[in-house]
Protein backbone atom coordinates (compact mmCIF):
# COMPACT_ATOMS: atom_id res chain seq x y z
CA UNK A 1 0.00 0.00 0.00
CA UNK A 2 0.99 3.00 -0.79
CA UNK A 3 2.09 5.93 1.91
CA UNK A 4 0.34 8.52 0.48
CA UNK A 5 1.69 11.58 2.97
CA UNK A 6 4.80 10.53 1.60
CA UNK A 7 4.36 11.35 -1.96
CA UNK A 8 6.74 13.71 -3.93
CA UNK A 9 5.28 15.95 -6.21
CA UNK A 10 6.63 16.77 -9.59
CA UNK A 11 7.54 20.52 -10.79
CA UNK A 12 4.71 19.65 -13.73
CA UNK A 13 2.49 17.64 -12.03
CA UNK A 14 -0.61 15.28 -13.44
CA UNK A 15 -2.43 17.29 -10.90
CA UNK A 16 -0.92 21.22 -11.26
CA UNK A 17 -1.81 21.06 -15.40
CA UNK A 18 -4.95 22.49 -15.07
CA UNK A 19 -2.73 25.54 -13.87
CA UNK A 20 0.59 25.43 -15.51
CA UNK A 21 -0.95 24.57 -18.95
CA UNK A 22 -2.61 27.91 -18.81
CA UNK A 23 0.00 30.01 -17.26
CA UNK A 24 3.50 28.23 -17.03
CA UNK A 25 5.60 30.18 -14.97
CA UNK A 26 3.46 29.57 -12.27
CA UNK A 27 4.68 26.31 -11.49
CA UNK A 28 8.05 28.29 -11.20
CA UNK A 29 6.19 30.76 -8.72
CA UNK A 30 4.92 28.41 -6.81
CA UNK A 31 8.37 26.72 -5.56
CA UNK A 32 9.09 29.88 -3.72
CA UNK A 33 6.15 29.47 -1.71
CA UNK A 34 6.44 26.60 1.43
CA UNK A 35 4.06 23.77 1.04
CA UNK A 36 2.53 23.94 4.28
CA UNK A 37 0.13 20.62 5.31
CA UNK A 38 -3.26 21.87 5.69
CA UNK A 39 -6.10 19.96 7.88
CA UNK A 40 -8.46 19.54 4.31
CA UNK A 41 -5.10 18.36 2.19
CA UNK A 42 -4.81 15.67 5.74
CA UNK A 43 -8.32 14.37 5.65
CA UNK A 44 -8.33 14.27 1.38
CA UNK A 45 -5.02 11.73 1.98
CA UNK A 46 -6.79 9.71 4.47
CA UNK A 47 -9.88 9.45 2.62
CA UNK A 48 -7.40 8.40 -0.38
CA UNK A 49 -6.19 5.84 1.76
CA UNK A 50 -9.17 4.22 2.69
CA UNK A 51 -10.25 4.40 -0.99
CA UNK A 52 -7.15 2.22 -1.56
CA UNK A 53 -7.79 -0.20 0.73
CA UNK A 54 -11.54 -0.65 -1.02
CA UNK A 55 -10.06 -1.32 -4.20
CA UNK A 56 -7.64 -3.38 -3.10
CA UNK A 57 -9.86 -5.80 -0.68
CA UNK A 58 -12.57 -5.62 -3.98
CA UNK A 59 -9.87 -7.00 -6.76
CA UNK A 60 -7.40 -8.50 -5.00
CA UNK A 61 -9.11 -10.59 -2.46
CA UNK A 62 -6.61 -13.45 -2.11
CA UNK A 63 -3.36 -10.72 -1.44
CA UNK A 64 -5.79 -8.40 0.63
CA UNK A 65 -8.66 -10.55 2.43
CA UNK A 66 -11.43 -9.21 4.44
CA UNK A 67 -9.29 -9.92 7.77
CA UNK A 68 -6.18 -7.44 6.86
CA UNK A 69 -9.09 -5.19 5.19
CA UNK A 70 -10.87 -4.90 8.27
CA UNK A 71 -7.63 -3.94 10.40
CA UNK A 72 -6.38 -1.76 8.00
CA UNK A 73 -9.36 0.58 7.92
CA UNK A 74 -10.23 0.14 11.93
CA UNK A 75 -6.57 1.83 11.83
CA UNK A 76 -7.65 4.56 9.87
CA UNK A 77 -10.77 5.01 11.73
CA UNK A 78 -8.20 5.87 14.94
CA UNK A 79 -7.12 9.19 12.80
CA UNK A 80 -8.49 12.51 14.01
CA UNK A 81 -9.50 13.31 11.29
CA UNK A 82 -11.47 10.26 10.48
CA UNK A 83 -15.11 11.39 9.07
CA UNK A 84 -17.86 9.07 8.92
CA UNK A 85 -18.91 10.24 5.56
CA UNK A 86 -15.83 9.77 4.03
CA UNK A 87 -16.97 5.76 3.76
CA UNK A 88 -20.22 6.85 1.21
CA UNK A 89 -17.79 8.93 -0.50
CA UNK A 90 -15.10 6.05 -1.35
CA UNK A 91 -18.28 3.46 -2.02
CA UNK A 92 -19.10 5.63 -5.14
CA UNK A 93 -15.50 5.59 -6.30
CA UNK A 94 -15.36 1.98 -5.71
CA UNK A 95 -18.49 1.30 -7.68
CA UNK A 96 -17.68 3.53 -10.41
CA UNK A 97 -14.44 1.66 -10.62
CA UNK A 98 -16.50 -1.85 -10.77
CA UNK A 99 -18.94 -0.85 -13.11
CA UNK A 100 -16.42 0.85 -15.44
CA UNK A 101 -13.88 -2.52 -14.69
CA UNK A 102 -17.11 -4.82 -15.64
CA UNK A 103 -17.98 -2.53 -18.83
CA UNK A 104 -14.79 -4.17 -20.66
CA UNK A 105 -15.03 -7.78 -22.71
CA UNK A 106 -12.41 -9.07 -20.30
CA UNK A 107 -10.77 -8.59 -17.14
CA UNK A 108 -8.73 -5.40 -17.45
CA UNK A 109 -5.83 -4.66 -16.32
CA UNK A 110 -6.19 -2.90 -12.77
CA UNK A 111 -3.36 -0.88 -11.44
CA UNK A 112 -3.84 1.11 -8.34
CA UNK A 113 -1.77 3.81 -6.86
CA UNK A 114 0.88 3.59 -9.84
CA UNK A 115 3.03 6.23 -10.45
CA UNK A 116 3.10 7.34 -13.87
CA UNK A 117 6.18 9.32 -16.10
CA UNK A 118 5.11 11.85 -18.91
CA UNK A 119 8.61 12.81 -18.66
CA UNK A 120 8.98 12.40 -22.79
CA UNK A 121 6.00 14.71 -22.95
CA UNK A 122 7.04 17.32 -19.99
CA UNK A 123 10.45 17.91 -18.61
CA UNK A 124 10.40 15.60 -14.85
CA UNK A 125 7.04 14.60 -15.32
CA UNK A 126 5.35 12.53 -13.16
CA UNK A 127 2.34 11.98 -11.32
CA UNK A 128 0.13 9.07 -9.20
CA UNK A 129 -2.91 7.74 -11.03
CA UNK A 130 -5.47 6.88 -8.02
CA UNK A 131 -6.77 4.15 -10.36
CA UNK A 132 -5.98 2.87 -13.89
CA UNK A 133 -7.53 -0.05 -15.97
CA UNK A 134 -6.16 -0.96 -19.05
CA UNK A 135 -7.46 -3.86 -22.10
CA UNK A 136 -9.04 -4.64 -25.03
CA UNK A 137 -7.37 -0.74 -26.71
CA UNK A 138 -8.87 0.98 -23.72
CA UNK A 139 -7.20 2.84 -21.13
CA UNK A 140 -9.06 4.58 -18.21
CA UNK A 141 -7.35 6.97 -15.51
CA UNK A 142 -10.02 7.51 -12.47
CA UNK A 143 -8.92 9.95 -10.12
CA UNK A 144 -10.58 10.13 -7.31
CA UNK A 145 -11.76 12.81 -5.54
CA UNK A 146 -12.40 13.82 -2.04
Amino acid sequence: MMKHEERTHALLSASGAHRWLVCTPSAKLEEGFPDTPSEAAAEGTLAHELAELKLRNWFFTVDFPRAKFVRAVNKLKKHALWQAEMDGYTDEYVDYVKETAMSFKTAPTLRIEEQVKFGEYVRDGFGTADCILIGGGVLHVIDFKY
